[in-house]
């Protein structure tokens, strides 16, 4: 069976765990702003937390550049309602 999941870039996943643990959010709240699930991003922290407890310079987060991807992934989650939209409209409209 293939996986129906959605795959997000590590720097995506990286701004995440960012947000929680250094912006003082929840792991849900940061999730609903992303149009995730909390779950997905809890499972991120808990990965970070246990990978590595100590940060370098070169781990760090670009904010400027997650604040991007967010912009990103917002924009494309709005084109994609509009597509479905206008695919159920042409679909009851065709006959």
């Amino acid at each position: 069976m293939a996986n129906k999941g959605k795959k997000y870039s590590q720097e995506f996943k990286d701004g995440a765990v960012h947000l929680v643990l250094t912006g003082g959010r929840t792991s849900a709240a940061v999730a609903r702003e992303l149009g995730l699930k909390d779950w997905q991003v809890r499972s991120w922290v808990r990965k970070a937390e246990g990978a590595n407890s100590a940060t370098t310079a070169g781990n760090q987060v670009d904010v400027a550049e997650f604040e991007r991807l967010k912009r990103e992934h917002k924009r494309v989650l709005e084109e994609n309602e509009i597509l479905k939209k206008a695919a159920a409209y042409f679909a009851q409209h065709q006959r």
